[in-house]
């Protein structure tokens, strides 16, 4: 059934019902799960410049005291599910295998204050933990120093991505740098995230909910430069599985908070 709103016109007095595409439902810290209600102070003109949309396609309606965010037209709908879909990532999805410096000293902490099991096993893990720096020395090599996709030269911008995470990898695929990419720090954050996903024949793969104009900011994103081995596929082939999951979670989550 067609919802309908006395829509503004352009000197803002209402004129008759019209039908309308959405209610736009605001994020919420928790659950990740979202509401309707506009925050206090809200400013439309912004959060349109912001979303890169028409402002006269948006209009605030103020009903018992509390205001709403109603979008007229199916596009630019479809233009702020992206961004829905963008937050699942934020709210539901952490990162999970980044070598930054941080991520390891938390991959450590976790390993020691994890009493169900015994000391000695903890103290090998966090050896192992701390070797990353093997795994990243043995990509660079394989990679002639260079992003395994753009071929980026600056190695402070390149980081050691594990293809499948450091935390769900046993302790040979922890090191095997088959499980591993050099990426630079931009295509490691989104792979990290299963943002972007490399298929076995080295075909890059996008999530829906990275948005044009982001992907042009980024710059250009491209294919493995070299088709991977046998190995190095079966471990992507375990990163498309997750992506795949994780774009279905995005969906279903867009699907839950339009109304």
């Amino acid at each position: 059934m067609a919802r309908h709103l006395h829509w503004p016109d352009k000197q803002g007095h209402l004129g008759a019902k019209v039908p309308y595409a959405c209610l736009y439902r605001f994020p919420k810290d928790r659950p990740p799960y979202s509401i309707s209600k506009a925050p206090d102070g809200f400013d439309k003109d912004a959060f349109a410049r912001e979303h890169g949309c028409n402002p006269d396609l948006l209009h605030v309606h103020s009903d018992s005291g509390e205001s709403y965010l109603y979008v007229k037209d199916v596009a630019t709908t479809l233009l702020l599910m992206q961004g829905w879909a963008r937050r699942i990532d934020e709210v539901l999805f952490g990162a999970t295998g980044s070598e930054e410096p941080d991520q390891i000293l938390n991959d450590v902490r976790d390993i020691l204050e994890d009493t169900s099991k015994p000391e000695t096993e903890r103290l090998a893990e966090v050896a192992i933990r701390l070797g990353q720096g093997k795994f990243r020395a043995d990509l660079q090599q394989e990679f002639g120093n260079a992003c395994a996709a753009t071929r980026l030269a600056v190695l402070p911008a390149l980081r050691a991505s594990h293809i499948v995470p450091w935390k769900e990898s046993d302790s040979a695929q922890k090191l095997d740098p088959k499980n591993g990419l050099l990426l630079s720090a931009n295509l490691d954050a989104l792979f990290d995230r299963y943002m972007i996903t490399f298929r076995p024949n080295g075909k890059l793969e996008v999530s829906k909910s990275v948005m044009q104009r982001d992907l042009e900011r980024l710059g250009p994103i491209q294919d493995l430069q070299s088709k991977p081995c046998d190995r190095r596929a079966a471990y992507l082939r375990q990163h498309n599985a997750e992506f795949e999951r994780r774009e279905q979670e995005r969906e279903n989550y867009v699907m839950k908070s339009a109304r």
